[in-house]
C-alpha cells in the first residue's frame, strides 16, 4: 500500500502536526487507475490504406466537397485542407477522384 509506505518514512521537523490529516486524505483516494492496456505489435497494425470504410468515406467525401468549394482549384482546395498541392494531388488518386 502506497499511503502506509509513505506514512511509515519520518516527516522533518513541524511537520509532524499535519500528520492525522494527511493521513485521513490519503486513506480517502480512490483506487489507483488499471495499468494501461499494453501497446499493440506495430505488425498487427492497419496498413494506411486499410482505414476503416467509414473513415475513408469521410475522407473523400471532404475531399470532394472541399475541391467543389474551391470551385476545381486543387491548389486552394489544398489551401483549405491544410495540406500540400501534392498531398491533395496524391489523396485525390488514392480515392480515384481524378479523372
Amino acid at each position: 500500500n502506497l499511503s502506509a509506505a509513505l506514512f511509515s518514512l519520518p516527516l522533518p521537523a513541524g511537520r509532524q502536526a499535519a500528520d492525522p490529516a494527511l493521513r485521513d486524505r490519503a486513506e480517502n483516494l480512490p483506487a489507483p487507475l488499471p495499468p494501461f492496456p499494453p501497446a499493440r505489435d506495430p505488425a498487427a497494425l492497419p496498413a494506411p490504406g486499410d482505414a476503416p470504410p467509414s473513415l475513408d468515406l469521410a475522407e473523400s467525401t471532404l475531399l470532394r466537397q472541399t475541391l467543389a468549394h474551391a470551385g476545381g482549384n486543387k491548389s486552394r482546395a489544398a489551401r483549405l485542407l491544410g495540406i500540400s498541392r501534392e498531398g491533395l494531388r496524391k489523396k485525390l488518386k488514392r480515392f480515384r477522384l481524378v479523372p
